[in-house]
């Protein structure tokens, strides 16, 4: 069964009707995988509180692609109002996705981490190198995220530590996804996400 989501991101400011930038409204994703995955890729590129642009769309549409998840990957573009953009995202995950399993975890960022302690926090959650990626759905799984991650930083007291991470996800090997936890929300600059993520500081767990 497709599963249809849709979020209401809210709009900003009008601003020229002939300008090539503009915000986006709302993000609806077609997909027999975890939609939610989705949408928030399309959170951390074409946020609602900044002005986009075709090129993020696209941006946005190749890092699907480059996740390992989906086959095909197309966003169409609806006008809803002067400066406004409606996007709905069609994603049509790899047949045998089902028994894909987590091939490695990386970090991005999060310098002052000891990936040791998050190493034995997630796993202490169910988070490890080898399971299904179907064990948990894409909501759940950054939920058990941000507790290790917070739990690592404040030496199991999670009270004392508030940080919050973006997941993703990129090619692993055959049958295999790598799990990317991320300090920040990545924007497409210089025309190119992937170029982004490989300057960053990332570690391997």
């Amino acid at each position: 069964m497709v599963a249809i989501l849709a979020i209401l991101l809210g709009f900003s400011l009008k601003v020229s009707q002939h300008t090539t930038t503009f915000y986006v409204e709302s993000v609806s994703v077609y997909s027999k995988y975890d939609s939610n995955y989705a949408l928030t890729v399309a959170r951390m590129i074409v946020p609602p509180d900044r002005e986009v642009s075709m090129t993020d769309v696209r941006c946005l549409e190749s890092q699907l692609r480059r996740s390992g998840l989906f086959d095909v990957v197309r966003a169409e573009i609806q006008i809803t109002g002067e400066n406004r953009r409606r996007i709905t995202l069609y994603c049509v995950a790899r047949r045998e996705l089902r028994g894909f399993v987590i091939g490695r975890i990386e970090t991005v960022g999060f310098k002052e981490l000891d990936t040791t302690k998050l190493m034995k926090a997630l796993s202490a959650r169910g988070v490890r190198v080898g399971i299904p990626l179907y064990e948990f759905p894409y909501d759940p799984l950054s939920e058990k995220v941000d507790e290790a991650i917070n739990e690592a930083l404040s030496d199991g007291n999670t009270s004392t530590s508030n940080k919050w991470a973006w997941i993703s996800f990129a090619p692993g090997g055959k049958r295999r996804v790598n799990l990317v936890i991320s300090e920040n929300p990545w924007r497409c600059l210089e025309g190119s996400l992937s170029a982004q993520h490989k300057q960053a500081s990332n570690r391997s767990l």
